[in-house]
Parts: structure tokens; sequence; C-alpha cells
């Protein structure tokens, strides 16, 4: 299928330079589609860029990952890196952690949190001071 397309736009003298995310078909998977769209002109609107890989980090965070994670991370950032803009996995970590963050920035954290893990979360109005959830085990 992508050589199709880049048949069909060699014979129309273009280029393919990227991908729509998949959404289904239809009236809905283009409100889906279009949906997106809007998110992230809202989060380029209020950061002033869509291009979070060139903003300067404040800090870098250390995670444990597995291994598969590693590599996939690795295959994302080998498919993104285009002529002149080298990715590697800590990048495309972090761009995912912004795009979630930003998606946090429209839902809510607690809306993250929830999808994240199956809406089995504290919110802050239920935590102690210690930010655990909860009280004391015991």
């Amino acid at each position: 299928m992508a050589s199709e397309m880049d048949e069909i736009a060699r014979l129309l003298g273009a280029k393919v330079v990227g991908t729509t995310p998949d959404v289904g078909g239809g009236a809905f998977g283009a409100a889906r589609l279009a949906r997106l769209y809007v998110l992230r002109a809202q989060a380029a609107r209020q950061t002033g860029s869509d291009n979070t890989v060139d903003r300067e980090p404040c800090c870098r965070l250390e995670v444990p990952v597995s291994e598969p994670t590693v590599q996939f991370l690795s295959n994302v950032a080998e498919r993104a890196s285009v002529s002149g803009r080298s990715m590697d996995a800590q990048q495309i970590a972090g761009l995912v952690l912004e795009q979630l963050r930003l998606l946090g920035g429209e839902l809510g954290a607690q809306a993250v949190a929830d999808a994240l893990f199956g809406g089995v979360t504290a919110s802050p109005a239920s935590t102690n001071d210690e930010g655990d959830a909860g009280g004391k085990p015991g």
C-alpha cells in the first residue's frame, strides 16, 4: 500500500511526507481525525509551536523501561528521523510524554490517570500529605 501511495504521489509530482493516524473510516473517523487536529492546533497555540522536539529540555528523567519498549521507541525514532533531523529513543519517549501532558491539559490529569490505569486512581482530594492514596498500610 505504501508503494501505491508513493506511485500516486510521484505521478502527481508530489512527495509523501507523512501519514495520518488510523482513526477508522466514514463520518465518525473523519470526526475523530478532525478532533485530533483541533487538539494539536490548540496545543500549538498554547505553546507557540507544535514541534516539541526543538524546545530545550529543563531536566532529564531516568525511568526504567523494558527492552521491548526500548526497541519499539528506537523503531519509531528510526522512522521519524528525516533528512536534517535525526531522532533517538529518548527523544521519542519525551515526545510521547509531552503529548500526554498536552492531552492532560485538555482532559485534566485525573482523566489521563483514569485512562492509563482503568479508573483505579486516587483523586487529589483523597491523597494524604505524602501523595499516597488512603492511609498508612496496616
